[in-house]
């Protein structure tokens, strides 16, 4: 789109009407929705739902990276499951990749170790099937 607007000289020049927002953009904002966020001491970790495959995304990037760079590892194709009950109901979402497996739950007040305060869920990596690492998502 053109608009026009007149110059000190009385001559008219064209200028291009630049959206804040692009449509790719707002597209991406709305082809998405974020099921959970987690920090660790190690990861900023966000699982999503692009629209586009309905399957969960895994998302980290390496502290002190910021999340609007581009991620230090993408998993695709992930599960949600819930499970427990009554106060100890709680969400999981799985993924692998290789022979990596990530889950990160949303519930610190049912697990077998006591959480920090503050804690809102965990991640555990498993390689090989073997637990690797496994820390606290804090708020």
């Amino acid at each position: 789109m053109q608009i026009t607007r007149r110059m000190r000289a009385g001559t008219l020049a064209p200028c291009v009407f630049l959206p804040l927002f692009s449509i790719f953009s707002i597209q991406q904002v709305v082809a998405q929705t974020i099921a959970f966020t987690c920090s660790t001491n190690k990861y900023k970790v966000i699982i999503d739902q692009p629209s586009t495959t309905g399957a969960y995304r895994y998302r980290s990037w390496n502290s002190p990276k910021k999340i609007d760079m581009k991620p230090d590892l993408e998993v695709k194709a992930g599960i949600e499951e819930n499970s427990g009950t009554g106060p100890c109901r709680h969400t999981e979402w799985l993924f692998k990749a290789g022979n990596a497996r990530f889950e990160v739950s949303n519930s610190a007040s049912c697990s077998e170790n006591e959480p920090p305060n503050g804690a809102i869920g965990s991640l555990s990596v498993y390689i090989k099937e073997e637990l690797k690492s496994q820390s606290w998502c804090m708020k």
